[in-house]
């Protein structure tokens, strides 16, 4: 999140100052008395930028009030662009974009005020959250400079998208798209550019563990930073150096860094950043085992990141929190601070799938208001045919409605297609991220009784299985594929819990074939869990001790084959207890669903386990699914 922050702080200003120094080419100005007049509102404007929020409202409003009474059309666009930025610096970039919009129309096509408009647009939606449309406002931009062949600002276009990228956690795209920047603005020494992409990279770089490269450019931020004059960019050099040093082990050095850093921006109340050095800050004193500093400290970070309304650094907080308490054997403690942490992890999830659902409704109803319009606007041009060449026209005109029809129908087809692909897609995504509510429920219940009975200990290695199975379950819930080891994982860690809650009323034994490579062999992730769950609940729930489940992996062809049996009452006794399986519907839909999109499709046979009388011994289900390697 830094990176980017930066990025939109250091080009608001420069980007909006280029974009007000053009405005002054699009029309003759008629005395060099109003010219005078109009740097100076500007030389009031830059320096407001640095000062409240009213103060820049105050300059953009002079300046607009002066060109509107001279009729001065470049000057009402440089007020617009001014008032533009108060809007953003309160809050409201909604605001902003609507003057960004107007001033669009007055531009009257100059390349180089469209492509500043557009960049300064791109970081209004970066901050509003709404990334496709930032990246496609700072793509437009980037044409625009090109078109006009402007080194200085395609440079600045490729710092920007950057940024979007890096919003995305897209790091391989945020690393291109900051080497085109730098590269440029080495080469043609552009310094805010230097300063901003070397601080991208130095970042990205330290993160892939290339410290001493990552070092280098925090060292290339600093320089540039100093040499612009600029103590906001030779504090973010030292922020990017105080990670290098903790990844190399000298955390004492880092931390003193790291407080320098902070102490800056607390004397600047620049609070986003104060809140991020403050996360540094916890990582570094963890990293020291100085935990009694370190909660301090957290409890500081949570009212800020309250205050900036900062729901994933919030859940990051108290996720460190839990770990925490749970080092010092408080399960108590860490468990209240892992339900908040779950809490706000929930809220960004559900908040990302509503949006994505919302957009993908305002896309579909564009698309079909545009097609409708298109409709009507080619019958309309086959009526005035008709009109003016009477039976040619009704040939052409049946030519074209039978193109229409066609074309329309096949663009309908695939819009239809990828809709069916999308949904199904959505709702593999919602099968896979479901748990039955009663494991979670007993699990916790089980925490809550080793706690009452002080077996710290053992709560706190149950809390430890189960906060890694509810991780793991997030991570494979989002992927098509898993590595067989990681499903392995997982079921291995979900037998684990249930066997200390039951009070090892079981065993189990995980099998792999020789023919199977569990690193490289991939299947669909959440498939065995459910039944696991059914041999535990309905098999050998009611054993007290004694029960077996055994699992075995084997390769056929396309498939993987996994078999799971168990020494329980059997599936006839199962069906006749009127229980319907919360994983059993489960598997069922996400079974059908693969099976409209995979060319292998997934197989199940379910049976009973018979001695030599006939008597059932328990229960074997045989699964085939399909897998591909990484």
């Amino acid at each position: 999140m830094s990176k980017a922050l930066f990025t939109l702080f250091t080009l608001a200003i420069f980007s909006l100052s280029c974009s007000q120094k053009q405005s002054a080419q699009l029309e003759p100005i008629t005395s060099s008395q109003d010219s005078l007049t109009m740097e100076e509102i500007r030389g009031r404007w830059k320096k407001s930028l640095y000062q409240t929020p009213d103060s820049v409202k105050a300059a953009a409003e002079e300046m607009l009030q002066f060109a509107q009474a001279k009729g001065i059309r470049s000057g009402i666009i440089a007020g617009n662009n001014m008032t533009a930025v108060y809007y953003s610096k309160s809050g409201d970039d909604k605001q902003a974009l609507e003057i960004y919009d107007e001033n669009l129309t007055l531009n009257q096509g100059d390349l180089k005020g469209e492509a500043n408009i557009y960049n300064n647009m791109g970081n209004c939606y970066l901050r509003l959250g709404d990334f496709d449309l930032a990246l496609e406002a700072q793509i437009k931009g980037l044409k625009a400079e090109e078109a006009r062949d402007n080194t200085e600002g395609i440079a600045i276009s490729h710092l920007n998208i950057s940024g979007v990228y890096a919003h995305l956690k897209n790091d391989d795209k945020t690393l291109e798209s900051a080497m085109k920047a730098y590269d440029m603005a080495q080469k043609h020494s552009i310094e805010p550019v230097i300063m901003q992409s070397a601080f991208q990279i130095a970042e990205l770089r330290i993160k892939q563990g290339n410290d001493s490269l990552g070092m280098v450019y925090a060292d290339t931020v600093i320089r540039s930073a100093q040499r612009l004059g600029s103590s906001f960019g030779v504090h973010k050099g030292m922020s990017v150096q105080a990670k290098a040093l903790a990844k190399q082990g000298k955390l004492p050095e880092a931390l003193a860094v790291i407080r320098e850093v902070k102490s800056y921006y607390l004397s600047k109340d620049v609070k986003n950043e104060v809140l991020l050095q403050s996360v540094s800050e916890i990582e570094f004193l963890n990293m020291m085992e100085r935990y009694h500093e370190s909660e301090i400290l957290i409890s500081k970070a949570l009212n800020l990141a309250q205050q900036l309304g900062e729901k994933e650094q919030l859940a990051s907080l108290y996720y460190t929190l839990s770990m925490i308490h749970q080092h010092r054997n408080n399960a108590i403690a860490a468990l209240e601070d892992f339900k908040r942490y779950h809490s706000y992890k929930d809220s960004l999830l559900n908040s990302e799938k509503v949006k994505a659902i919302e957009d993908m409704a305002i896309k579909y109803e564009t698309e079909k208001k545009e097609a409708e319009i298109a409709t009507l606007s080619q019958q309309a041009a086959i009526q005035a045919l008709e009109l003016k060449q009477k039976n040619l026209a009704i040939l052409i005109g049946l030519v074209v409605f039978t193109l229409v029809i066609v074309i329309a129908y096949f663009v309908y087809r695939e819009r239809s297609l990828k809709k069916e692909r999308a949904q199904t897609e959505l709702e593999q995504r919602f099968l896979r991220s479901q748990l039955n509510p009663h494991f979670i429920f007993n699990a916790l219940m089980a925490i809550q009784n080793f706690m009452l009975k002080n077996d710290g200990p053992t709560a706190a290695m149950y809390l430890t299985k189960f906060s890694k199975l509810m991780r793991e379950i997030l991570e494979s819930s989002r992927q098509e594929f898993i590595p067989l080891a990681s499903e392995v994982e997982l079921i291995t860690n979900y037998l684990d819990i249930h066997k200390m809650r039951l009070n090892d009323a079981f065993a189990y034994s995980i099998e792999i074939d020789e023919a199977v490579d569990p690193e490289t062999d991939t299947i669909p992730p959440m498939f065995v869990q459910p039944f696991v769950e059914n041999a535990i609940e309905h098999g050998i729930a009611d054993k007290k001790n004694g029960g077996q489940i055994d699992l075995r992996f084997k390769k056929y062809d396309e498939h993987i084959a996994i078999e799971i049996t168990d020494n329980g009452k059997g599936l006839i006794k199962k069906t006749h207890s009127g229980h319907n399986s919360l994983a059993s519907t489960i598997i069922q839909e996400r079974m059908t669903l693969f099976n409209k999109s995979l060319k292998t499709k997934i197989q199940l046979v379910l049976g009973d386990i018979k001695n030599d009388q006939g008597e059932i011994e328990g229960t074997r289900v045989e699964l085939k699914v399909p897998f591909s390697y990484i």
